[in-house]
């Protein structure tokens, strides 16, 4: 086995160290390089029973959000919050989030609303007979 130099330790060392900064340097900048990061606190992956969704999570390396076209306020954190009305049947909800450099994400979401069934029955009240003369209603009419 070979001993190694002085000089060459160091050029290991180095390259080491280099490896190691390149490596932090991605993981914390990767929202830029590689645009922000989309998270959303719920998912959805039921079909629907409601037609309003409250859709809310936060972005990672982006300050501006467009939920199908429309723009979202987000908060200093990267916090946001909106309700969202879906119609019947399958949607896809299209999130798009930018940082201050252009790197945008676009994250889709598929969900699929089913309203509850409505009865096509009328609503037919019964009414019991009276069991003796004296609970028949007495009516008059004055002529």
């Amino acid at each position: 086995m070979r001993k190694l130099s002085k000089k060459q330790i160091l050029r290991i060392i180095i390259a080491a160290l280099l490896g190691l900064l390149c490596i932090y340097i991605l993981s914390r900048f990767s929202h830029i390089i590689l645009g922000p990061r989309i998270v959303l606190d719920a998912k959805f992956t039921e079909t629907l029973t409601s037609p309003v969704i409250d859709l809310s999570g936060h972005i990672a390396g982006g300050r501006l959000l467009w939920i199908n076209g429309t723009q979202v306020p987000v908060e200093q954190n990267g916090h946001f919050e909106t309700q969202l009305v879906v119609p019947t049947g399958y949607t896809m909800i299209t999130l798009e989030s930018r940082n201050e450099l252009g790197s945008r994400r676009i994250k889709k979401i598929p969900v699929y609303y089913q309203p509850p069934e409505v009865s096509e029955e009328t609503n037919t009240t019964s009414v019991e007979p009276p069991e003796t003369e004296s609970q028949i209603p007495i009516t008059t009419s004055n002529q």
